[in-house]
């Protein structure tokens, strides 16, 4: 059974396994097919799996080592990078829990399956997927929910802070085992992300005077630059060689707000 935590991620059983699919919509065309990871927790921590698709999108083959593959997209080409399996592991950790991105306020939204609209957590609730019972979500003090980067109802402080720990906050948790002292979790105060006004500890990306976090100036702040780097010092490092231009600019907003420092 799945352990349910209200706030930080959940606990699955040994062999529970993971699949996430890659693919990439090209102007015109079906969709190509990329990639398949497979990931399988153990007594001893997660396991990946880095499958590669043929051209042809009829079947996927078990990566020994990383790999990359050139896509012609008519005037621009993209050089996607299948991740060796050991470089699961780097945002994987034992500290984030191994299993990223399956936690309460990530699942708890609605869904359709099939003909019927569902929250996923009352569903999983309903297939006995948990090991004891889960708080009523029409409580009083319902159980939370990250928004959408698009949602115009949530404050962009909220949304951006929702994306930092959706994307950043698995290996920026504010533990030693991260190797800087930042914690970017959703639940911290951002008094306490030790992030505004702070000079970055791996590399300044050549701006001069640059923090992690500077008010009113995205160009000048380093966490915000990372994200929209395509080179050695992008972040998140691994997983896509894709800029999230919705994210980045969402970020840019949140800074650009910012008056100062709490």
């Amino acid at each position: 059974k799945i352990t349910f935590n209200k706030e930080k991620r959940w606990g699955f059983p040994p062999g529970t396994m993971f699949i996430k699919h890659f693919d990439y919509n090209v102007p015109g065309a079906s969709p190509v097919r990329l990639e398949t990871r497979f990931t399988v927790t153990g007594e001893t921590g997660l396991r990946g799996y880095v499958y590669r698709w043929n051209d042809e999108g009829t079947e996927a083959y078990l990566l020994p080592s990383g790999a990359k593959r050139t896509l012609n997209l008519g005037e621009t080409e993209l050089v996607w990078e299948f991740p060796a399996r050991h470089q699961c592991g780097s945002c994987h950790t034992e500290q984030s829990g191994d299993v990223l991105g399956i936690e309460t306020a990530q699942i708890n939204r609605m869904v359709t399956y099939g003909d019927v609209d569902a929250n996923q957590i009352e569903a999983f609730d309903q297939w006995n997927l948990f090991d004891a019972d889960i708080p009523d979500l029409g409580a009083q003090a319902p159980l939370v929910s990250y928004p959408l980067v698009v949602d115009a109802e949530a404050s962009v402080e909220e949304r951006a802070r929702a994306w930092l720990h959706v994307n950043c906050s698995s290996c920026h948790d504010g533990s030693p085992a991260s190797g800087i002292d930042l914690n970017l979790d959703y639940y911290t105060a951002f008094s306490d992300t030790k992030a505004c006004g702070v000079p970055p500890q791996k590399g300044d990306l050549g701006i001069e005077g640059a923090v992690l976090i500077e008010p009113g100036k995205p160009d000048m702040s380093v966490l915000y630059k990372r994200t929209v780097h395509t080179g050695l010092y992008k972040m998140p490092p691994i997983a896509s060689p894709l800029i999230d231009s919705d994210g980045a600019e969402l970020l840019y907003d949140w800074i650009a707000s910012l008056g100062e420092c709490p």
